[in-house]
């Protein structure tokens, strides 16, 4: 923490009058959170007014309830790596935060997150400290992440989202020492106003960044049960750290989303069988190439099978005609999405496409499936009916370590 002292001493004369003043918007009709200036938070962490060192161009102040906050209704460059206190709305709209360190996919909630289907970010603040630190040194001033809120795992556009920005140096103030807002649609069952504010505020007193966002976030690291990610503590339960950014190593979901990240060629670096062959029992899939990413390749070079796989393991199938073939015709992908306990594979991602010739069942594109393994979806009835039983016994053990929905894990 020594590189950041100087830092955290800049910043305590903008903070030190936050703590009880600060209000939030909620359903409770509190006036909006009074804090300070992202632009000035985004100095003391960054070490300068600006990325190019100039101070901020939007100096104005607007008056909420009486009271001057900071408008922040224009993102600076200087605040990319950090959310503004106001009008956060248009800094999101921006999209800066997606330049930060990502989870590799949208995924369900972990326990004990209330959240739903989301996808973290974590800035630079956070990212760089998760990746060497395990979990016992606080975050510095200016750690922030952006929680984008989804519907389902295989919706592309955010419903809502959750941020939390710390502006204090936390030494005996938890979670007063952040801001916090979250916005949810307006059938939400969480708490919110008629804009679907839950909180937006510092975590003090009666607000509901208070209530309800400290409440919670007070425990992360606290124990096995408060820990769903490594180095989860300090009001933070899930660190996305450098070393653990794996957009590459992840395919998205969406079929549309999918065949584009096929087309770049990611998963070629991927671990992978050596050729072509053709199918093994039980598989359907014909001549195909299997490539596994880090989180399975990692894992069956020492595990036997019996561990689950993590979130964001992947694969991506190959398919073609024979096996002198250089071009494929087609694709099977999985992704795991969510914790797997009772789950199966719901709790993964399926997309296949074949070529219209093919007799497996299939839309007019060739998508046999694209979708979460649940219900009665193709994803369902065909892929996780088949899945389900990888590693069962040895006439379902085509290839080593086979389980838990994987029939070919490459190490």
């Amino acid at each position: 923490m020594s590189m950041h002292s100087s830092r955290i001493r800049s910043l305590v004369a903008l903070v030190g009058a936050v703590g009880a003043s600060a209000g939030c918007s909620s359903s409770n009709g509190s006036s909006p959170a009074v804090g300070p200036d992202a632009s000035a938070i985004d100095a003391a962490a960054n070490g300068s007014n600006g990325n190019d060192g100039s101070p901020p161009t939007d100096g104005s102040a607007t008056e909420v309830d009486g009271t001057v906050a900071d408008a922040g209704t224009t993102p600076e460059a200087g605040q990319a790596q950090v959310p503004p206190t106001s009008s956060i709305e248009a800094w999101l709209a921006a999209g800066a935060y997606k330049n930060w360190s990502a989870e590799p996919a949208v995924h369900a909630s972990r326990n004990p997150s209330p959240h739903g289907f989301n996808r973290i970010y974590s800035n630079t603040a956070i990212a760089t400290l998760a990746a060497t630190d395990a979990g016992t040194v606080a975050w510095p001033v200016g750690a922030a992440a952006v929680k984008e809120l989804y519907a389902s795992a295989t919706d592309t556009v955010p419903v809502g989202y959750a941020v939390y920005l710390k502006t204090a140096d936390d030494t005996d103030a938890g979670g007063a020492a952040w801001y916090w807002y979250e916005r949810v649609p307006l059938t939400s069952a969480a708490p919110h106003d008629d804009a679907g504010i839950v909180a937006n505020g510092f975590g003090t007193g009666t607000t509901p960044a208070n209530a309800i966002c400290v409440k919670c976030h007070a425990v992360a690291g606290s124990d096995a049960n408060h820990t769903p990610s490594p180095g989860g503590h300090d009001e933070v339960y899930t660190p996305v750290s450098t070393a653990t950014d794996a957009s590459a190593d992840t395919p998205p979901m969406g079929g549309a989303n999918v065949e584009a990240w096929l087309a770049t060629g990611a998963y070629k670096a991927w671990a992978s069988e050596p050729a072509i062959h053709a199918s093994r029992t039980p598989s359907p899939h014909g001549f195909n190439r299997i490539y596994s990413n880090s989180l399975i390749s990692l894992i069956a070079a020492t595990d036997a099978g019996t561990s689950v796989w993590p979130v964001g393991a992947a694969a991506v199938k190959e398919l073609y005609t024979s096996v002198t073939d250089t071009t494929p015709v087609g694709y099977a992908v999985y992704l795991k999405t969510a914790d797997d306990t009772d789950a199966g594979g719901a709790a993964w991602y399926w997309y296949e496409r074949v070529p219209l010739t093919s007799t497996a069942p299939h839309d007019d594109a060739g998508v046999v499936a694209d979708g979460l393994g649940t219900g009665t979806t193709p994803a369902y009835s065909i892929c996780v009916n088949c899945h389900a039983a990888a590693g069962s016994n040895a006439m379902h053990t085509p290839s080593p370590g086979g389980h838990d929905e994987v029939y070919t894990p490459v190490p």
